[in-house]
């Protein structure tokens, strides 16, 4: 998919915090929340299957998440993670593309043509960690 400049890549309403532990550098994990069938519900039980998914992200991954507030464009994005990372990250604007398109998909990014303005909360959440 390609990304207009001039968009803006916008987090989801979905639960996510910072990692913070001697390890774990300040990196984003995204919590999602699993729905089941009713099938599904009682095989998880039996299973004890987690209702919770974890979803860590790498370094230049969660820098990502956080410049996607809403507030700023992809252009800006892109320039950012470009001063941020220099050659790791070289070519910039394809890598935070596919990054930001593979987040799309899984319904974690809305790009969106105008700035969020309210619409919905995009701050991290202190809850929902284990």
């Amino acid at each position: 998919m390609e990304i207009p400049l001039e968009s803006f890549p916008t987090r989801a309403p979905v639960n996510w915090f910072v990692e913070e532990n001697e390890n774990s550098d300040g990196l984003v994990v995204i919590v999602i929340e699993k729905r089941f069938t009713t099938l599904e519900s009682v095989i998880a039980r039996i299973f004890r299957a987690p209702d919770k998914l974890r979803r860590p992200l790498d370094k230049m991954n969660s820098v990502l998440w956080e410049l996607m507030d809403g507030t700023v464009t992809f252009a800006g994005i892109v320039s950012e993670m470009d001063s941020i990372f220099n050659e790791s990250i070289a070519p910039a604007r394809e890598r935070c593309g596919a990054s930001i398109s593979n987040l799309a998909e899984l319904n974690l990014v809305v790009i969106r043509t105008t700035p969020l303005s309210g619409d919905w909360n995009v701050s991290n959440s202190n809850t929902n960690r284990h």
